[in-house]
């Protein structure tokens, strides 16, 4: 696929991912073997662990939402800017919820094959996001 193409592409799996909450997006967009580089230890780097950690995370914040900010595509890889936006109404990652309003701010860079996204590593402000929620003190 062109570069165009996997922009594009991402920017559909996000949009029905994280915005429409679409769980189905997981087995149409990423690859049987996908790599996770982001996920907490305890599980597994694989598309069913991404999956594990998605619907966790949907049970924490599940308004959440992403805003997409900038998408570059160049050969196989697409980097993306987002900010990320989600009330914290269930528990989440030991954390009970705050019910607290949180926006932070995260980047991602997916590895494309196919038509598909196979390999994906990431940056978010987590420090940001707990502060906001009140999980950690601020300076």
């Amino acid at each position: 696929m062109a570069a165009d193409e996997n922009g594009a592409l991402v920017r559909r799996f996000l949009e029905e991912l994280f915005n429409q909450h679409d769980m189905g997006a997981i087995d149409r967009y990423l690859s049987a073997d996908y790599v996770e580089h982001v996920v907490p230890p305890e599980i597994p780097p694989t598309r069913d662990g991404f999956r594990q950690f998605i619907e966790a995370f949907f049970i924490g914040f599940p308004d959440f939402r992403y805003t997409i900010d900038d998408v570059i595509a160049g050969g196989d890889r697409v980097a993306v800017r987002l900010t990320a936006h989600g009330t914290h109404t269930g528990e989440f990652m030991g954390i009970p919820a705050t019910s607290k309003h949180a926006s932070w701010g995260e980047m991602h860079i997916g590895r494309m094959r196919d038509g598909t996204i196979v390999e994906h590593w990431g940056l978010a402000d987590t420090l940001g996001m707990l502060q906001q929620l009140g999980a950690i003190p601020t300076m």
